[in-house]
């Protein structure tokens, strides 16, 4: 299995530097956001699976100097651009139990609507908004190893062969379940889309690939070049 913690040291994982390149991410990019920056603070951080998770999307863990115990702090992520109704609240009611959860958070780029606003504050579940990511940004600017993109980044578009793509992805999740580890280790949404675009023929095409390093190339190169010919 692969070490979490060597990948985290070897990550080239690009922070983004301005809330509106936050705001053009989707919801599994927010999450790896979040992700990055929590394990950048030294914080344990986990990922819950993707089906019925309770609405939690991060479990982050820390000892509380007070009591000298470890807490848990569950965390949905919600990256959008419309008001956040109750109903994504009341998911978060049985994750407590279920996760043994001290703490619950709403981190969203979004707000909440004035009921779902209601609903946390009687269910001890603290809303982060965009404020919130806005200081996110400032401390990791402040930090160092961290490395950002450049301003102004455009996203790349991609025409790609979803026959291909759609192997790429149940190739990802089968990967993720054997391994035990989150399914973008494996490589991100966005190389899978490069992947089926481009469908590189050979080792050498593939290392031209966005995500896919010596080791990954490795690991998976022969097996993704025999789901692109076959």
């Amino acid at each position: 299995m692969l070490n979490l913690l060597d990948e985290i040291e070897r990550s080239q994982y690009l922070f983004p530097s301005t809330i509106k390149e936050i705001d053009e991410m989707n919801g599994e990019e927010f999450e790896d956001f979040l992700f990055w920056y929590f394990k950048k603070n030294n914080y344990d951080v986990s990922i819950t699976s993707k089906t019925n998770d309770f609405g939690i999307d991060l479990i982050v863990s820390f000892n509380n100097p007070k009591t000298n115990k470890k807490e848990n702090i569950g965390i949905q992520a919600k990256r959008w651009s419309t008001p956040i109704p109750k109903s994504e609240l009341t998911k978060m009611l049985e994750a407590k139990d279920y996760y043994k959860l001290d703490h619950q958070f709403l981190i969203t780029t979004s707000r909440p609507t004035s009921e779902a606003n209601h609903f946390a504050k009687n269910h001890e579940i603290l809303i982060k908004g965009r404020e919130f990511i806005y200081q996110m940004l400032d401390e990791l600017k402040k930090m160092n190893n961290i490395k950002f993109r450049k301003l102004n980044q455009k996203f790349k578009t991609y025409d790609p062969d979803i026959n291909i793509l759609e192997k790429l992805i149940y190739f990802r999740n089968q990967k993720s379940k054997e391994e035990k580890i989150p399914t973008y280790m494996i490589f991100s949404n966005d190389t899978a889309k490069e992947i089926a675009t481009i469908k590189p023929k050979n080792i050498n095409d593939l290392k031209a690939i966005s995500g896919i390093g010596e080791k990954k190339i490795e690991k998976y190169g022969q097996e993704i070049l025999k789901l692109i010919n076959e």
